[in-house]
């Protein structure tokens, strides 16, 4: 099999007929009302994506990608719900929109294709037409019990934790390079300094429950393979 490298999966979408995409890594879980739940995030006008990213900036002003209150689920097996969906600048592991969009993306092409196609992807819709980038609540039937569902809800597998990165090029730039390139071409500002209450007031504070004692049962399910909910 030929290595494609991080943006050959953004192709070829584009060789089917239809007007959406969906986009998924190989070592992710989902449910059989997932695709249900990005497509209501799609007809709000957002990219659907598992997981999210925030831009920021260490002391230096480089860049350093966080993935905010997630951090706190990221422990083998953890179960961590969201009532409401969740905006960031950029997700992964998941890609979901319309088939417009991801043609938009393509004629606008980043500088580098060694990395960072998922903040491409995200950079270039918000900059061109204002579409951010959205994760699709996965509610706790503690708060939400009208529509929580586990179904609706996606994981990384157990296999996750098992990664090598792929590499095309002989001299490949680091992924600060790359992204520092998207910011600049596409005049990006994260949503830390365009939105600065939405994450302070709201995301630090109430997006993330880690649930210290599971509130949905796995067992005998595909979600029983779960590493990470976040």
């Amino acid at each position: 099999m030929t290595e494609t490298g991080y943006f050959g999966r953004f192709l070829v979408p584009l060789l089917a007929q239809g007007e959406h995409f969906a986009i998924f890594d190989d070592d992710i879980i989902f449910g059989a009302r997932y695709l249900e739940n990005c497509g209501r995030v799609i007809d709000q006008g957002s990219l659907c994506t598992r997981n999210g990213r925030f831009v920021m900036y260490d002391a230096g002003g480089n860049i350093v990608e966080s993935p905010g209150k997630a951090a706190d689920g990221w422990h083998s097996g953890l179960q961590v719900t969201w009532d409401n969906d969740v905006q960031y600048d950029f997700g992964g592991h998941i890609w979901a929109g319309k088939m417009d969009w991801l043609k938009l993306a393509w004629e606008n092409p980043p500088l580098s294709f060694d990395n960072s196609e998922d903040f491409w992807l995200s950079a270039v819709l918000k900059q061109k037409k204002r579409i951010t980038t959205v994760r699709p609540r996965c509610p706790s039937p503690k708060t939400a019990p009208n529509y929580a569902d586990l179904e609706l809800c996606a994981c990384s597998m157990q296999e996750a934790a098992i990664h090598v990165d792929t590499n095309v090029a002989t001299r490949p730039l680091s992924r600060q390079q790359t992204m520092s390139q998207i910011v600049s071409l596409f005049n990006f500002v994260s949503i830390t300094k365009e939105n600065a209450e939405y994450y302070n007031d709201w995301y630090l504070r109430n997006a993330y429950v880690v649930q210290n004692t599971p509130v949905f049962k796995v067992t005998g399910t595909e979600f029983s393979d779960c590493l990470f909910f976040q």
